[in-house]
Parts: structure tokens; C-alpha cells; sequence
């Protein structure tokens, strides 16, 4: 089968600037300062991957089923301010799936849109309510991209943990895993 994907173009800004876009803030409209990125769209095999034998250890990611017990409305991951306990019982489950699958010392759970620093300010960034940005509902990708290398696994580590817990992590030498 044959499908299309945008990619990064090669573009020589990038030798001196990485490719940045800002997401996840509905109410805002784009400005030159959101991105700098230039996707081109290209034809691509594809193979419906729950066909073949994956594993982490071979492809770097599987496939695994969960039935929640939780209503997954959307209303209960949307609606800013309101009861969270439903939100709560899934990231638990969530949790403990994880720790039944992959047996980990420890587990973070975290969402990847909020930064250690102030996303409120900042050259060429409009002021927002931080009150929004978890509630903002991103649509499926169709750019081809990795969320984390296994520096930006590290660095993602360094954010969510306090120093001392990062200094307990390092004195162990453990080892990571990102799980989504």
C-alpha cells in the first residue's frame, strides 16, 4: 500500500537553527514566530505493522491491548476545571499496566505539553492561560517524527525529576524507557 507523509525538508536555516513549532494553544492564531518548519509531502510504502512480529527490543515499539475501565470521553480529558476523577482512574490504570508489563523500579507519568520553564512568556510567544494547554485536544500526526531520542528521553528525565531524585537515578545507573 502507498500512502503520503510530510517530512522535514533539508532546508540550510537548520544548520543554524533547529526546526521548532509551537502546539496547543487552539486560541491563538499562527504567526511567523510559531515555526520555522517546511514539510514536503512524499509517497511512502506502508505495511500495516500488526501484520508482522514487532517487539521493542527489535523495532523500538509494540503493540499492546488494554480495555480500560473508564468512560475515555472525551469530556473527561477536554473540559478545563472540572472533575478529574475519571482522568485519575485512567492514569492509574495506565500505571499499573505498565508496571505489569515491563516490570520498572520506578514510573513518571507526564504530560509531554507542560515545560519546567514558562510557556506564558517568551520572545515572539502571545501571553495564554496555562489553564488550557492540557485540554487541548491534538489532531492525529501526519509528520513523520520521533518524540524522543534517547538524548530527549534524558533531558525529559532531568525536567520531571527533582535533583535529588535525577542524582539518585544517575548513582544507580539506571536505565530508561518511554512508554506512550
Amino acid at each position: 500500500m502507498r500512502d503520503s507523509l510530510k517530512f522535514l525538508c533539508e532546508l540550510p536555516i537548520y544548520q543554524e537553527e533547529q526546526p521548532y513549532q509551537l502546539v496547543g494553544y487552539a486560541d491563538q492564531e499562527a504567526t511567523p514566530q510559531g515555526e520555522n518548519c517546511v514539510f514536503e509531502a512524499k509517497e511512502i510504502d506502508v505495511q500495516d505493522a500488526r501484520e508482522h512480529p514487532v517487539t521493542l527490543q527489535t523495532h523500538g515499539f509494540a503493540f499492546f491491548q488494554f480495555k480500560s475501565g473508564c468512560e475515555l470521553a472525551a469530556r473527561h480529558f477536554e473540559t478545563v476545571g472540572g472533575d478529574n476523577s475519571i482522568l485519575t482512574k485512567y492514569l492509574d490504570e495506565t500505571v499499573e499496566f505498565v508496571r505489569k508489563m515491563f516490570k520498572p523500579v520506578d514510573i513518571i507519568c507526564f504530560d509531554w505539553r507542560l515545560r519546567r520553564r514558562d510557556p506564558t512568556t517568551g520572545p515572539g510567544i502571545p501571553p495564554r492561560d496555562l489553564k488550557d494547554i492540557r485540554n487541548y485536544a491534538l489532531p492525529s500526526g501526519d509528520v513523520v517524527h520521533c518524540d524522543y531520542s534517547a538524548d530527549g528521553g534524558f533531558d525529559r528525565l532531568k525536567i520531571q525529576l527533582l535533583p535529588d531524585e535525577l542524582a539518585e537515578y544517575m548513582k544507580k545507573g539506571r536505565k530508561g524507557m518511554i512508554v506512550k
